[in-house]
């Protein structure tokens, strides 16, 4: 027996979610869903639409839509760029991008671009690390400086940011070696 307060938010969420859509999917039924993988784990966002559609392959001749908000690219990546509408606020006003403006297309493309492109986050990762993984080089001049900062970009994990540091790390020793 499973009781529903030993259940996390993502679970709760989940059930009431995708329980909703199979409890109704013989109706014809719009789902107004407000985010509603917040409280998800990266896997479950990344499932979810190939969960609605597995409901929507398996119910009868009943329509049954669905729209909902996001911040999620995962779901984006899941979805076809005609069926996205990016809000955004002008001058205190709502207003709407239509799919054909978005500047890229969506269905299959990585979350990093997504993130990039839909939703304005250059950077692949927080901002507390990339600061100090641009600190690694600002006041590097000489070779000694070099080596010291290539040692300290140890500590950082795997990243195009941490990579094109490197990159230009090698490329300040070639010059001052030559």
């Amino acid at each position: 027996m499973i009781l529903s307060k030993s259940l996390s938010d993502g679970e709760h969420q989940f059930l009431h979610t995708i329980g909703l859509s199979l409890i109704y999917k013989n109706t014809s039924s719009l789902f107004l869903l407000d985010e509603p993988e917040t409280h998800f784990n990266p896997m479950w966002r990344s499932n979810m639409v190939k969960m609605f559609s597995n409901i929507a392959k398996n119910k009868e001749q009943i329509s049954q839509d669905i729209l909902l908000t996001t911040h999620s690219p995962f779901i984006l990546s899941d979805s076809n760029e005609k069926n996205i509408f990016k809000f955004i606020k002008v001058d205190g006003k709502i207003e709407y991008i239509t799919n054909q403006d978005l500047g890229i297309p969506t269905y299959g493309t990585s979350v990093g671009l997504l993130l990039e492109h839909i939703f304005g986050q250059e950077n692949s990762m927080g901002n507390l690390v990339l600061e100090e993984l641009q600190q690694t080089i600002e006041q590097v001049k000489t070779l000694e400086q070099i080596e010291q900062a290539k040692q300290k970009l140890l500590k950082f994990g795997e990243s195009i940011e941490k990579f094109y540091i490197q990159n230009k790390l090698n490329k300040m020793k070639k010059k001052l070696t030559q």
